[in-house]
């Protein structure tokens, strides 16, 4: 079993202007979603755990 750790806050994100969202994924992991503002539109980097 890998393990991943996720190396930044919610606080850090917001710092940056980002959302940090915890959701599953359809694979039945956890994934973690940095959500950035670019121009009124939502941009999603995902990055499954």
């Amino acid at each position: 079993m890998r393990l991943r750790v996720l190396a930044i806050s919610a606080d850090i994100a917001d710092a940056y202007g980002a959302k940090l969202i915890l959701g599953q994924s359809p694979l039945g992991g956890l994934e973690a979603v940095l959500a950035f503002e670019t121009a009124g539109r939502r941009k999603r980097r995902r990055d499954p755990v």
